[in-house]
């Protein structure tokens, strides 16, 4: 993998993740950990990231937290829908008629 693709491949990561390991990149790098190591000091000398032992994090913290609750939110979201869907599943044919309005 080139350094530019995996430089994109750390930023996606750190778009997802407020803080990523070297583990996860190399995972999905196959390349060696002092490769890895480069490509975290050499972003983060260009503002990019914050090194951390063992990995890095994302420099705008705000925007993270704001992904993870948006993220939350859909998750709590599909859950309510998946509950609304199973409990209209169990009603009989008359309380479902009940229940949905037809026009």
């Amino acid at each position: 993998m080139l350094k530019e693709e995996r430089q994109r491949l750390i930023e996606e990561l750190l778009k997802n993740n407020s803080v990523i390991s070297n583990a996860d990149i190399l995972n999905l790098s196959n390349v060696t950990e002092m490769t890895i190591r480069r490509d975290l000091k050499e972003m983060e000398e260009k503002g990019l990231l914050v090194r951390i032992h063992g990995g890095a994090k994302s420099i705008n913290t705000d925007v993270d937290e704001t992904n993870q609750k948006k993220n939350l939110a859909i998750s709590v979201s599909v859950q309510s829908i998946d509950h609304r869907k199973n409990m209209l599943h169990n009603l009989s044919p008359k309380k479902l008629m009940k229940v949905i309005p037809f026009f």
